[in-house]
C-alpha cells in the first residue's frame, strides 16, 4: 500500500505490525515515522528470535585520524558505545 509521506502515521504501523517491531528511540531531532534510531524486532511465526537494530550514525566504533581534528582516530564518546553494546548483548541473552 502507498502511504505517502514520512508523516503518515499508517506507514509506522504498518511497518511495527508487519515485522512485529518497537521503536526503541530515534535520532535527536529526526522523529519521522522512517528514521529510526533503535528498534527491536520480536519474535514472528517466521523467524522466532529477537534482534536489536541500531541505526544511530553517531556509533562509531572505530574512528578515522583526521589530521588536527582527530590525529588519534580517538572517540570521546566510546565509553558510551561499549556500555550500549554490553546493555543490547545483556538484553538479548535474556530472550
Amino acid at each position: 500500500p502507498d502511504f505517502g509521506f514520512n508523516e503518515n502515521p499508517n506507514a509506522y504501523n504498518e511497518f511495527t505490525a508487519r515485522n512485529n517491531a518497537e521503536w526503541l528511540g530515534t535520532w535527536g531531532g529526526i522523529n519521522d515515522y522512517f528514521m529510526a534510531g533503535m528498534l527491536e524486532f520480536k519474535p514472528t511465526s517466521e523467524f522466532q528470535g529477537t534482534a536489536i537494530f541500531q541505526g544511530i550514525g553517531g556509533i562509531e566504533y572505530n574512528q578515522n585520524k583526521q589530521g588536527a581534528i582527530n590525529p588519534d582516530g580517538l572517540n570521546v564518546h566510546q565509553g558510551n558505545i561499549n556500555r550500549l553494546t554490553k546493555n543490547t548483548i545483556n538484553y538479548l541473552s535474556t530472550k
